[in-house]
C-alpha cells in the first residue's frame, strides 16, 4: 500500500510529502552545503524547468572588467576631488588679511586655520565636504572658523585617502602606476591652483567667495559622484551577488525545486544534485563594527612606532608638507612687503607649482612607458 493510501485507510488527511518522490524527499531532506562564490563561478541550473525567474546579475561583475570608458570616468571623478580637496587646504591665505580687518586678530593668530584644516585632514573621511565650506562662507566669529575648517579638511580628506583604494579595486597592478602619478598631481596641482585663483577673488570681491566658490564646486562633484560611482570594492559586490543568488535558491525550494546540478569530481566533469547557498570567503574573516573601528584607530599608530620605514617615510612627508604649506603664507608676504606686488600678483606667483606639477606628471608617465618596454 502506498503511503497515501495508508494515510487515507487511517483516516488521516496526506501530507504534501506524501505527493513527492521519494528521490526529490531525499534532496528536500538533504543539508544545505555552502560554497564559495567568485566572479567566475558557473551557476548551476535547477533540475527542471521553473517559473521562478533568475536573478539579474549581470551587473555584478568584476571591477576589472568593466568598460575603460566607466573606469577612466571614475577615475577622473576621484582625481578632480583630490584636486579640489587641495584647493580647499591652500585657497584660505589670501583671505587672510581681509579677516584681520574684519576680526581684529593677529595675522599670524588667522593663518592657525591652515594648521586646523590640515588636522581635519588627518583624522579620517566624511561626506559633509559642501556643508563644512558653507560654515566657512557665513562664519561671522574667528573660533568659529578655526571649528569649521577643521571639519573642512575632515570631509576634504575623503578622497585623498580613497583614491588608492579605488584605483587598486578597478585596475589590475601593472596598469596602476599612470593613474597613481596622476593622483598625486591632482594633488600637488590643487595646492598651487587655491592661492592663484583665490588671489584674484580676495583682491577684487570679498574674502567670504573663497569659499562660496567651493561650494558650488563640492555641489557639482557631489552631483558626479551620486550619478556616475558605484561600488569598486570585490567583496561588497560579490556579497551583493551572493545575496540574490541565495534568494532565489530559497525562491526554487518553495516552488517545489530542492536541489541543482553542481560540478563534482576531481576534474569537475562530473555533476551532482545539491541544496546550497552561497557565501564569501572573506566575509568568514570579517570581524564586528568596533573591532574594526579599533583596529583603523590603533594600526597606523602601531606601524609608526614600531616600523622603521614607516616611520622615516612619514617623517619625510611630514617636513615636505610642511615646507608646501608655510609658501602658502610666506611666498605672498615676502613678494608683497619686500616687492610690493599686489594681493593678486603675488598669489600669481604659485602658477609656477601648477606648471611644474604638469612637467612632472608628463615626464613620470613618459619614464613609466619607457620602463615598460
Amino acid at each position: 500500500m502506498s503511503e497515501t493510501s495508508h494515510a487515507r485507510h487511517n483516516g488521516q488527511q496526506p501530507t504534501q510529502d506524501s505527493n513527492i518522490n521519494p528521490e526529490t524527499r531525499e534532496r528536500k531532506n538533504q543539508s544545505i552545503t555552502y560554497l564559495d562564490l567568485a566572479f567566475n563561478t558557473d551557476i548551476p541550473v535547477p533540475l527542471q524547468p521553473t517559473p521562478v525567474e533568475p536573478p539579474n546579475i549581470k551587473h555584478l561583475i568584476s571591477p576589472y572588467d568593466w568598460s575603460p570608458s566607466y573606469k577612466s570616468t571614475i577615475t577622473g571623478v576621484s582625481c578632480i576631488s583630490t584636486l579640489f580637496a587641495s584647493f580647499a587646504a591652500s585657497c584660505y591665505s589670501p583671505g587672510a588679511e581681509q579677516m584681520v580687518d574684519e576680526w581684529h586678530v593677529s595675522q599670524e593668530v588667522v593663518l592657525v586655520s591652515i594648521t586646523t584644516f590640515t588636522c581635519g585632514f588627518a583624522v579620517g573621511p566624511m561626506f559633509l565636504t559642501p556643508f563644512s565650506e558653507l560654515c566657512c562662507a557665513v562664519c561671522r566669529s574667528f573660533p568659529g572658523m578655526l571649528v569649521a575648517r577643521f571639519w573642512a579638511g575632515v570631509g576634504g580628506s575623503t578622497f585623498s585617502t580613497m583614491l588608492g583604494g579605488i584605483v587598486a579595486d578597478i585596475y589590475p597592478a601593472q596598469k596602476r602606476n599612470a593613474l597613481m602619478t596622476c593622483f598625486s598631481s591632482a594633488a600637488l596641482f590643487g595646492t598651487g591652483l587655491g592661492p592663484l585663483i583665490c588671489g584674484f577673488i580676495a583682491e577684487y570681491t570679498t574674502w567670504r567667495w573663497i569659499f562660496y566658490i567651493q561650494i558650488i564646486i563640492g555641489g557639482m562633484i557631489s552631483g558626479a559622484v551620486i550619478l556616475f560611482f558605484r561600488e569598486t570594492r570585490a567583496t561588497v559586490i560579490l556579497r551583493k551577488k551572493a545575496k540574490l543568488l541565495n534568494q532565489w535558491m530559497e525562491k526554487l525550494e518553495a516552488a517545489g525545486v530542492h536541489g541543482v546540478q553542481v560540478p563534482g569530481g576531481e576534474d569537475g566533469a562530473s555533476e551532482k544534485t545539491m541544496r546550497i547557498r552561497w557565501k564569501i570567503g572573506a566575509e568568514e574573516k570579517r570581524v564586528n563594527l568596533a573591532m574594526m573601528i579599533r583596529t583603523s584607530l590603533l594600526r597606523p599608530f602601531q606601524l609608526l612606532f614600531t616600523q622603521p620605514v614607516v616611520f622615516f617615510f612619514s617623517l619625510w612627508a611630514a617636513f615636505s608638507w610642511s615646507v608646501l604649506y608655510i609658501n602658502l603664507s610666506a611666498i605672498p608676504l615676502i613678494f608683497e612687503t619686500t616687492y610690493g606686488f599686489s594681493l593678486s600678483d603675488s598669489n600669481a606667483i604659485f602658477a609656477a607649482s601648477c606648471i611644474g606639477t604638469l612637467l612632472m606628471t608628463a615626464l613620470s608617465i613618459l619614464q613609466e612607458n619607457l620602463a615598460a618596454r
